[in-house]
């Protein structure tokens, strides 16, 4: 039989499927939609709070909150076991994002994960999905409280969890994180109190861990990396955790490393150890260390350190480019661990490699001693709404900034002005040189301070001379914004005479989908 050129187009679609958007109303359930979805598909959940818990049941799809973490909440109080399962070894292409995540207590034995569980070990499955712009908070398991996996974690936020048994109080596995904070987590009887690195080589970029503890067994207050993994911790800033135990020796404060850790452009700092034998405060275990300041921990800095090179730490430290000058933190009684402009750890980090933006020789630390700088997301109401550097269109957010001068400058004016077209070469306002290249944007910052989106950006330095700048995007932008870049920098001037007096380093805003 001859077959028609319709039938034969017909016939060549039959096997194709077509992602398809599901759409999800308060008091509906999100699990119905799961299951009726297909590789490829969207499930979008409409802003609101959901008495519930899901299942990914091993499908590449998108669960998303349209309205964000902070309007959309999947809620398992009471239901027993976790929020949300993956545990049919889901890969990348599963994602979970933009929602509230809380309420979850998983007391199964060899399934871990309070409020996201993704490692089954009765079936030897781990999950690779992916996490983004969460808020993991107020769950509980055995092991890792608020999630446990292999998964790809950013811009989220996981605090106020615990591991009531075992480790990993915040989270438990093989995960990557960038752009994290991971908070006021508590591994009860376990090790890691904030995470607990295991049987992988994980990185974490641009990630606050603060304010984590791990107690009775006391090792590893932020961090725990186990024998069988190793960790790459760039950019980071672990500070104020602690390992307490009354039943013997605790140690790393901080970190602590059986397998392997590289500490790079990264602050430890103000952490401790305490209970029947406080040890090491800072980095216990095998760590390479270069570009970090590791200061002021509690009874010790470091134990058994592989290398350790161009740092600033509290003790006198063997190691090539090493000093132990006080860093010169900001406020870090409020959390502010940022070094202000004049701190020895300017440019003095390894001479072959620079900053990215100024080209000066490289800046130690989480972060380079700048007049202008995000937020540390170091105290509880940043956990909860944290500034990063990329905000999503979809969703919105804000950024906020310190413009960090000396006392010298208090009672100055400072306005904040942006660019989208860049740094160079720049231009003259009120007769400095200012990083940012005039544009339309740049011509609507300078007309219109104090208005949306730069919801603050005029203003005086008070007796420190520290200012505070606020950008804030409303959410559900168009799309096609979606890569932009935005620049921002700061001019102090005095108004008296409007004579421009300093100006700061531009700092980049970064708009993703």
């Amino acid at each position: 039989m001859r077959l028609s050129s319709t039938t034969l187009f017909l016939a060549l679609l039959a096997p194709l499927s077509w992602a398809e958007d599901r759409i999800v109303q308060p008091g509906e359930s999100i699990q119905a939609a799961i299951a009726a979805s297909f590789d490829g598909d969207r499930v979008l959940v409409r802003p609101g709070t959901y008495l519930q818990t899901i299942d990914f049941a091993g499908k590449a799809i998108t669960v998303l909150a349209t309205g964000g973490p902070t309007r959309t909440t999947i809620d398992a109080t009471g239901l027993g076991g976790p929020v949300v399962r993956f545990h049919a070894a889901e890969g990348p292409g599963s994602l979970l994002r933009g929602f509230s995540i809380t309420g979850g207590r998983n007391l199964a034995p060899f399934r871990q994960g309070g409020g996201i569980s993704g490692q089954d070990f009765l079936n030897e499955l781990t999950s690779t999905a992916r996490i983004e712009d969460c808020r993991i908070y107020g769950n509980a398991g055995l092991i890792g409280g608020g999630a446990a996996g292999n998964f790809t974690i950013r811009r989220t936020s996981i605090y106020d969890n615990e591991a009531l048994t075992g480790d990993g109080g915040g989270l438990w596995g093989g995960s990557s994180l960038e752009h994290c904070v991971v908070a006021d987590n508590r591994a009860v009887e376990g090790e890691g109190g904030g995470i607990f690195v295991r049987e992988a080589a994980a990185a974490f970029a641009h990630c606050v861990i603060v304010a984590n503890r791990s107690n009775a067994v006391g090792r590893g207050g932020g961090i725990y990396v186990d024998g069988s993994a190793t960790l790459d911790l760039f950019r980071s800033l672990v500070v104020e955790n602690e390992a307490c135990s009354d039943l013997h020796a605790s140690n790393g404060g901080g970190i602590y490393v059986a397998g392997g850790l590289s500490l790079r452009f990264s602050t430890v700092a103000a952490n401790r150890t305490s209970g029947l034998a406080p040890g090491t405060g800072g980095i216990h275990g095998f760590v390479n260390a270069s570009n970090s300041i590791i200061w002021e921990n509690t009874n010790a800095e470091l134990f058994n350190a592989l290398s350790v090179s161009w740092c600033d730490v509290s003790e006198p430290t063997p190691g090539i480019g090493n000093f132990n000058d006080d860093p010169l933190f900001t406020a870090p009684a409020a959390g502010d661990y940022h070094p202000v402009s004049t701190s020895p750890t300017t440019d003095a980090g390894d001479p072959s490699l620079t900053d990215s933006d100024d080209g000066s020789r490289a800046d130690i630390g989480a972060y380079l001693a700048r007049p202008l700088g995000v937020r540390e997301n170091t105290t509880p109401a940043e956990w909860m709404t944290p500034a990063f550097p990329e905000i999503p269109v979809r969703f919105g957010g804000e950024q906020r900034w310190s413009v960090r001068t000396d006392a010298g400058l208090a009672g100055l004016a400072w306005a904040l002005l942006g660019s989208i077209t860049g740094t160079s070469p720049g231009t003259s306002v009120l007769g400095v040189q200012i990083p940012l290249n005039p544009d339309g944007y740049f011509r609507y910052s300078t007309l219109h301070l104090n208005t949306l989106p730069l919801a603050s950006s005029l203003g005086t330095l008070d007796g420190l001379g520290v200012g505070q700048a606020r950008f804030l995007v409303p959410g559900a932008l168009p799309p096609v914004l979606a890569g932009l870049t935005l620049w921002h920098a700061a001019i102090i001037f005095d108004p008296d005479t409007s004579t421009g007096i300093v100006v700061s380093n531009p700092v980049e805003l970064l708009l993703v989908p």
